[in-house]
């Protein structure tokens, strides 16, 4: 009996995501063709054939990339058969957000030791209320990443240890949505402290108001763009045309957002409708937005396979742009094959890059 544990891969063609057109033999897109969901063995067609255990669990297409589960023994008997295949593992993605400072060691690494605890409240800077579920991270070494962080109650309070310091190096303040962050710097602690935030003013001209100013109502007309991402809305400033649920065994019909704000923020930055103060405007309002939702319901990671089947989905609905967003996965064949293939057919891809420094886009 076979003990192996089962294991996700991404089955493809020796060149992009679909049999056809190719290169692929008649036989191999006659194989691939055969692989229907649900499959629970194959037959590989070469003349050394054997009944391979292997589980087809969802597919791009009757001629494109497969999700198949099997044993790794399985797998590179698979390969060993049939060389006209590619098994790329299954690796997950997660969305790009600038990174948060974080204590080295724990949430409180200098919990254990002696000096000043502080308790912090986080504030409403124009009305005094208390701001619950705001993220603080003090540093008393910056450079080593030692502090303290946690999260505030229902009071906006939180309590931080110092160690032996006096003083916060550095001190972050990373509110839920609806408040500006803050940074202070060289901050002296006492037993109880107190830092106010801003609520977020619409009509502050930020970086993309900077540098664009607010679009005029035909910026963008005609073209017609996918955020691939954690699902887009609804918002008032947003129009959406379509799209789909790559994640499976979810409603393909539900691409709105799933619990995570990212692909509703992507959009509003590429098309948002409205205007300030009420509202917020893109770089071009009158795009045709299509929403590719790769993220599971209240899920932080998405699958290559996810994310190859949205960009295919995209090409098929006649994308000109295609929005990744996405970081924090290794590169890998699926998704690079998926790009590749979308070039091919006239489609822009356009992946995240800065949040990691200077490192490769992944």
């Amino acid at each position: 009996m076979n003990t192996e544990p089962l294991q996700q891969f991404v089955l493809l063609p020796f060149r992009g995501t679909k049999a056809t057109g190719t290169g692929s033999s008649r036989e191999l897109l006659g194989f691939f063709s055969s692989l229907s969901v649900g499959k629970r063995s194959v037959d590989s067609p070469s003349p050394r054939s054997r009944r391979l255990p292997m589980r087809v669990v969802d597919s791009v297409g009757e001629d494109g990339a497969k999700l198949v589960e099997m044993a790794p023994n399985s797998a590179a008997a698979l390969r060993a058969v049939q060389p006209g295949l590619r098994l790329a593992p299954v690796v997950y993605h997660r969305p790009a957000v600038a990174p948060r400072m974080a204590i080295s060691g724990g949430p409180q690494a200098l919990a254990g030791a002696a000096g000043i605890k502080t308790t912090l409240t986080v504030v409403g800077r124009n009305d005094g209320r208390p701001i619950p579920g705001a993220t603080v991270v003090a540093f008393t070494d910056f450079a080593n990443r030692l502090g303290a962080q946690g999260v505030t109650n229902k009071k906006g309070q939180v309590g931080l240890a110092l160690g032996g310091a006096n003083r916060w190096q550095r001190l972050y303040v990373y509110p839920p949505a609806g408040w500006w962050s803050l940074l202070k710097r060289n901050v002296p602690a006492t037993a109880s402290m107190s830092v106010g935030l801003l609520p977020l003013d619409l009509s502050h001209v930020d970086g993309l108001r900077h540098f664009f100013g607010n679009a005029n109502n035909a910026g963008g007309a005609g073209v017609k763009v996918a955020v691939v991402d954690t699902g887009v809305g609804p918002h008032d400033d947003l129009l959406v045309g379509g799209g789909e649920n790559t994640v499976v065994g979810e409603d393909p019909s539900d691409f709105t957002n799933n619990g995570h704000p990212h692909g509703t923020h992507v959009a509003g930055i590429i098309g948002a409708r409205g205007l300030p103060p009420a509202g917020v405007r893109g770089l071009a309002p009158a795009v045709t937005l299509r929403s590719y939702r790769v993220f599971g319901k209240g899920q932080d990671r998405a699958s290559n396979y996810s994310i190859i089947k949205a960009i295919d989905r995209a090409v098929t609905d006649g994308c000109d742009l295609i929005n990744l967003s996405l970081g924090g996965g290794p590169a890998d064949d699926a998704t690079r094959a998926a790009i590749e293939d979308a070039r091919a057919a006239g489609s822009v891809v356009i992946a995240a890059a800065g949040n990691d420094g200077r490192r490769p886009v992944s």
